[in-house]
């Protein structure tokens, strides 16, 4: 699937949950939900390395779904945000990340 299409259906949900909820969407609130969520990922990983109270300790396979869940969260929250900012993310990526790392891949197997 393309990232045009994920960020369509991200934009989507986040349309439906404004409505469900009546909580108006900007770029302030997802700046908020940004940090939010980041700290719920920071708590995941915390419990997945045994970093916290034995009370909060899960198996490894909740431990691992609830890393997805949340670096998902993490996830949907810089797509629509982008959205918003009016940012076309896969051309950004491109240009921040993807071209070097294509030209590191081509380095490292040439050699």
């Amino acid at each position: 699937m393309e990232l045009s299409e994920i960020q369509r259906l991200v934009d989507a949900n986040a349309e439906c949950y404004s409505k469900k909820h009546g909580i108006p969407l900007s770029v302030d609130l997802l700046v908020l939900k940004l940090m939010e969520e980041t700290g719920e990922f920071a708590e995941a990983l915390t419990v997945s390395r045994n970093l916290c109270r034995a009370e909060k300790r899960v198996d490894a396979v909740t431990s691992q779904e609830n890393l997805a869940a949340e670096i998902a969260d993490v996830a949907v929250t810089v797509l629509h945000l982008a959205s918003m900012l009016k940012i076309d993310l896969e051309a950004a990526l491109e240009k921040k990340a993807l071209a070097k790392g294509r030209a590191y891949l081509a380095e490292r197997n040439a050699a």
